[in-house]
């Protein structure tokens, strides 16, 4: 959801489902699809009614205040709607606001319809979800307004920053899945007093950030996959090896500077290691099947050829300081939870982006023959690691260069769009094109 990168479809094909992407922009599952088409609408609906889970993300941009809200610097864009005019306001059916009007009403068009397949799917018994910022106008639709009312729904609100994003951003998703809504997930951390402010561009224009922490994080997604997985188990849907862990909400520490960071370090860059954390393995035809898994040094017993250490030095097996050993001091505790691992791992990465000499060595080592498959990392398993990193780069140097290594040997590439079926978890990402 949330983009062309498709982060929770991405998530749910690590725990072992297979989904099916409606996105205007397209994703790495799916060739673009635009939903205002009345055939793709039809084909959407006969997937919708065999699928197990559905996600809806509706496009905010005539939903959001941030309209409202007067920045320094920036030629203001007039609020579309307010509360007392939901659907758009009177002054869109003035001369001149044709396009706006246009913009308006393909939103109401796919919040019409996708509210009408959440509903029918609730009747049916299926999963679903749909996200939209807290304060959003999206909220007070009726149609949505009355889906949330029912009894069995779930409002899980939360701040983005407690999931992994840099700053401090209220968002809320609805569900029928109770154990989204399992975890507290608000902001007690420290953040910096400007990372709201608009970005000076080289031309001296001035860009909103908003836009940065519109796609889902790594962290949200991953915990967001395990939920809705445990509830296909739970209701009889599906047979997955659940992990023994989750990746949890963190809700203190400091994001000052984080605002800085490539918003992708959180996020798609991010995604191999999250997975990885919770000792998943790629699904058959994954993408991300010539990633190395991660192995905590605890569970070793020999190192093998195609083990490959990454930590501090391990007396038990014998093993000296990697040349890839961490570079920051670890965090204390050994909770999943604990803001000074994250932070850890979000500085390395930042690192590694950052350096081409840790790009060239994290390289090397990816193209090292007998092939490498497991990094052995000091953490235990469900904490934060900068092995996760590691596997993320080793990925992308084989994805570059490398046939995709299955997991009994090498193997031809693998292709990069998941077949799907109308099964498992149908995800629609409703982003209305230019007027």
């Amino acid at each position: 959801m949330s983009g062309p990168n498709a982060p929770l479809e991405t998530a749910l094909v690590w725990f072992g489902w297979r989904v099916r992407t409606y996105e205007i922009m397209g994703t790495h599952f799916n060739e673009p699809a635009d939903l205002l088409d009345p055939d793709v609408q039809a084909e959407a609906e006969a997937d919708i009614e065999a699928a197990d889970f559905l996600g809806v993300a509706m496009d905010c941009s005539t939903f959001s205040r941030i309209r409202e809200i007067p920045r320094p610097g920036i030629t203001k864009a007039r609020p579309l709607r307010d509360a007392e005019h939901p659907r758009g306001l009177p002054r869109l059916h003035e001369k001149g606001a044709e396009r706006e009007l246009h913009k308006v009403d393909q939103h109401n068009k796919l919040l019409d319809w996708s509210t009408e397949q959440l509903h029918a799917h609730h009747g049916r018994g299926g999963g679903w979800l749909s996200e939209n910022p807290e304060n959003s106008l999206y909220w007070i639709q009726q149609a949505v307004h009355e889906l949330s009312e029912c009894e069995d729904v779930v409002s899980y609100r939360y701040s983005a920053c407690a999931h992994g994003a840099a700053r401090a951003k209220k968002q809320r998703i609805d569900s029928n899945i109770p154990g989204i809504a399992s975890q507290r997930a608000r902001c007690l951390h420290v953040h910096d007093q400007h990372e709201w402010e608009p970005i000076r561009q080289p031309d001296g224009s001035r860009r909103l950030v908003a836009h940065e922490e519109s796609e889902f994080t790594a962290g949200l997604v991953f915990y967001l996959a395990a939920e809705i997985s445990a509830w296909a188990v739970r209701t009889g849907r599906a047979k997955l090896q659940l992990p023994r862990f989750r990746i949890r909400p963190v809700e203190t520490g400091s994001r000052v500077g984080w605002h800085t960071l490539n918003p992708a370090l959180l996020r798609s860059q991010a995604m191999p290691g999250h997975a990885l954390r919770l000792r998943l393995e790629p699904a058959s035809l994954s993408r991300h099947e010539s990633c190395p898994v991660l192995t905590s040094a605890g569970h070793v017993q020999e190192c093998r050829t195609d083990q490959f250490y990454v930590g501090r030095g391990c007396e038990r097996l014998r093993l000296p300081p990697s040349e890839f050993q961490p570079i920051f001091p670890s965090g204390e505790g050994t909770a999943e939870y604990s803001p000074d691992w994250h932070s850890q791992v979000v500085r390395f990465a930042d690192t590694v982006l950052g350096s081409t000499d840790w790009q060239r060595r994290i390289h090397e080592l990816a193209q090292r023959t007998p092939v490498i498959r497991q990094l052995i990392v000091d953490e235990p398993p469900g904490v934060p690691s900068h092995g996760e990193v590691i596997a993320y780069w080793m990925w992308r140097a084989r994805e570059e260069n490398l046939p995709v290594l299955s997991r009994s040997g090498s193997s031809p590439a693998a292709p990069r769009r998941v077949p799907a079926p109308g099964l498992g978890p149908l995800q629609l990402r409703e982003v209305a094109g230019p007027p």
